[in-house]
């Protein structure tokens, strides 16, 4: 007894910034509850510098790895920092962007800000993981916070989407915990390791699959993706900027500990290549092509996130290759272009309380600038140059090529399917810019027009697509350090 809570005691000096964001969250609501939220501005603004502080803690965090901490559940990776800082960012730019709207949609409470600062904490959990217990704990509450964060915009389609995320988020877990009492029941353990103890090859294979459809659900992968298109639409926008890119970056990441650091049963490890590739090609064609005919923005990109989904994917089939530091670039990347997408969204619903593309008719004619920072977004989220959206997919494709070349038949048919849809996503990528430069506004009513604070936010998006063009070297040297 003793010696265990010396370990407990030792092991909190690890994870002083998950500490941090425990307190931050009580903190927040119970602000909230003194102020009785009559002042959301300044409940954002403490969140807000409330991460800023997070990120100082990161920054002194003990990195050395370390397997066994609080009695072997919880692990030090020295690539989660990176994961982290991605978490971390996404919060604070979720936070940041509800400032900007003419009407908060319930984002400057203190229960959803304490939610979300829960939320992060939740993902920190989740890459420090070092067994399937602390694992399914931290995915549950990464999924509560989603769940109850979805509905705060208290209207029909938000009980609706949230009730639909609740539903395939409670089967996808039930699947997941099925998987992993099956390791349990042959194994003894809950390990990361036991993965390599299944004698039965055929248990091997039930147990990795039950446990990889929770974290696919939380990549939005097909077939695991039905509820991201009606959850996109009914969760306030800057909430959807965030769960587009953080529980996608810490589902990746969980995938390449049991991949890589685990062995993970390597019997059955060409099998688990065949099973990545073809999600990773039918998700990417299935995202795009459902997108095609999408009138409204927010559903627009939930699709469009889909699409990316399966080019986070591709990586893994050679992970052990060296292919983190692509899937890292893109992962940064990914979080600008999408921040950038789902503001001109957040923009153009507090206008026009509606998310329809044609709302931007010829608003390149009223402001030209934001038009291009707009378009500088969409040619990027397409992978076209000059954008850091094109240097993202060279390095993915860069990393198939090696596989390509020694005639691997899977891959070939991977590089092809991930090239010919970049071509498809230009046409619904175009669509935002085309109302926006060639169409005639509506006489009836004004066309869509930004603040300066407004186009301040954008600014700071779009540039880093842009610089991590010209200086891809910049963010790859940067990752390197983080990692």
């Amino acid at each position: 007894m003793n010696d265990q809570l010396k370990d407990i005691l030792n092991s909190t000096s690890y994870i002083i910034p998950e500490f941090w964001l425990l307190g931050l969250g009580i903190f927040i609501l119970l602000f909230s509850i003194v102020t009785k939220d009559k002042k959301p501005s300044l409940n954002i603004l403490i969140t807000v510098f409330g991460f800023l502080f997070h990120i100082l803690l990161l920054n002194k965090q003990n990195t050395e790895p370390i397997n066994q901490l609080f009695l072997g559940n919880i692990s030090v990776y020295p690539e989660a920092l990176f994961f982290k800082y991605i978490f971390t960012f996404a919060a604070l730019l979720s936070a940041l962007l509800s400032l900007y709207g003419k009407k908060l949609f319930g984002t400057g409470s203190g229960e959803y800000l304490s939610i979300l600062t829960f939320l992060l904490l939740g993902l920190g959990l989740l890459s420090m993981a070092a067994n399937f217990l602390m694992l399914y704990l931290s995915i549950e509450v990464v999924s509560f916070c989603s769940y109850l964060l979805t509905y705060f915009k208290y209207n029909k389609h938000s009980a609706e989407g949230s009730l639909k995320y609740l539903l395939f988020g409670a089967f996808s877990t039930a699947l997941m915990l099925y998987g992993i009492s099956l390791l349990f029941a042959f194994t003894g353990s809950l390990s990361y390791d036991a993965l390599q103890q299944i004698i039965d090859l055929e248990i091997g294979i039930l147990a990795c699959g039950l446990i990889f459809i929770g974290l696919l659900f939380k990549l939005a992968a097909f077939p695991f993706q039905v509820w991201v298109p009606d959850t996109y639409y009914a969760a306030p926008t800057p909430f959807v900027a965030f769960l587009s890119t953080a529980p996608k970056a810490g589902a990746i990441f969980v995938f390449y500990i049991l991949w890589n650091k685990s062995g993970l049963i390597h019997s059955i490890e060409n099998l688990l290549h065949y099973f990545v590739v073809a999600i990773a090609i039918i998700t990417i064609i299935f995202g795009n092509l459902a997108a095609l005919k999408q009138k409204g923005a927010k559903r627009l990109l939930a699709y469009s996130s889909i699409a990316h989904t399966g080019f986070i994917l591709m990586p893994l089939f050679n992970i052990t290759s060296g292919s983190m530091e692509s899937l890292q670039f893109y992962i940064v990347i990914f979080l600008f272009m999408n921040f950038a997408a789902f503001s001109w969204v957040y923009f153009m619903e507090n206008e026009f309380k509606s998310d329809e593309i044609s709302l931007m008719k010829g608003s390149a004619k009223k402001q030209v600038y934001p038009a291009i920072l707009m378009l500088i977004t969409m040619i990027s989220l397409t992978g076209l140059p000059i954008t850091a959206g094109f240097t993202a997919k060279l390095l993915v494709f860069s990393t198939l090529w090696q596989q390509v070349q020694i005639g691997n038949s899977l891959i070939i048919i991977l590089f092809i399917v991930g090239i010919l849809n970049v071509i498809i996503a230009l046409y619904y990528y175009l669509k935002m810019p085309y109302f926006s430069f060639f169409k005639t506004p509506p006489v009836t009513s004004s066309p869509f027009i930004l603040n300066r604070l407004q186009i301040v936010f954008l600014t700071v998006m779009v540039f880093p697509l842009l610089l991590f063009f010209f200086k891809p070297d910049w963010l790859l040297s940067l990752i390197n350090e983080l990692s």
